[in-house]
């Protein structure tokens, strides 16, 4: 797996006029994930050693390939399409969500 940096780029131009509500709901999110984890170090590190493993779990035992342009419906906080984007064979990563 190619672990170089993820070419993520949020378009400013595709934010709709309910950008401002989806910010609120991301930080409200944050917040309920730092106090779960205790504190938000604790949260990101979870997020840097846990989520991380999805991807090759997703390639070795669902037997899926990630190539070329890869569409992401329902992203959230689109971390699903930034470890797939550092994939060698990726293109482009198009996430979407409400």
């Amino acid at each position: 797996m190619n672990t170089t940096e993820s070419k993520y780029v949020d378009k400013k131009s595709y934010l709709s006029r309910y950008a401002h509500e989806r910010g609120v709901a991301l930080r409200e999110s944050d917040a309920r994930l730092a106090a779960e984890f205790g504190d938000e170090e604790r949260c990101r590190r979870y997020i840097k050693e846990e989520l991380t493993r999805f991807v090759p779990f997703l390639i070795r035992k669902c037997g899926l390939e990630f190539r070329g342009r890869v569409l992401e419906i329902g992203a959230g906080s689109a971390w699903l399409s930034a470890e797939i984007s550092k994939l060698p064979g990726v293109v482009e990563v198009v996430a979407t969500d409400f």
